[in-house]
């Protein structure tokens, strides 16, 4: 009898300890933003393709850990992306086009990451599905880049590529150092690609 009232007590006491430290477990979007380490993505960012001026992103990281990615291109595309979670608990990237074509584009789910990059991939168990990884390259550099395949993801095609670079930022790592690291050069370079 008395090693069970030990036992309660000791349990009550364990749930007085845990509710009157007031921290409520962070929401399971802020925890997905931290692994990501999407603070790192905050900001204005210029964009450029082939050394050139592509677009200009900026990018917000919202109370609820929504990362909004607003993209406005020097050829007049314009669109909105989220990375937020889904009802069903998965991570996905969808997006909204503005411009020409007023459209939602179905975001696809992440299906890896790291430190320095991850990815979304849409529809990753069909033969056609594509991906669109981000990549911190350096200190307010990095880089976004969709590709698609055909084949099941064997090879890879690159749609685009796009090197950012934070506006404001002491720039370390150059367009031609950036560009070294471009799909044909990377860590992927072993895999064909059509």
């Amino acid at each position: 009898m008395m090693g069970t009232r030990v036992a309660l007590l000791a349990g009550a006491m364990v749930m007085l300890a845990g509710s009157s430290s007031g921290a409520a477990a962070p929401a399971p979007m802020c925890v997905y933003a931290q692994k990501l380490g999407l603070s790192r993505w905050v900001g204005d960012w210029t964009g450029y393709k082939a050394n050139r001026v592509s677009a200009h992103e900026r990018i917000r990281l919202g109370r609820d850990c929504v990362l909004t990615e607003y993209f406005s291109g020097l050829d007049g595309t314009a669109g909105t992306a989220l990375i937020r979670l889904r009802p069903d608990g998965k991570l996905e990237q969808p997006y909204f086009n503005r411009l020409p074509n007023p459209a939602e584009i179905p975001g696809g789910e992440l299906t890896s990451y790291d430190d320095h990059r991850f990815t979304f991939t849409r529809n990753p168990d069909a033969p056609e599905r594509s991906r669109i990884w981000w990549e911190l390259i350096g200190p307010g550099a990095g880089r976004q880049v969709l590709e698609r395949s055909a084949d099941g993801g064997q090879s890879w095609t690159t749609v685009f590529e796009l090197f950012l670079f934070k506006r404001g930022a002491a720039l370390t790592a150059s367009l031609d150092r950036a560009e070294e690291r471009s799909p044909a050069r990377s860590r992927d370079a072993g895999r064909s690609r059509r």
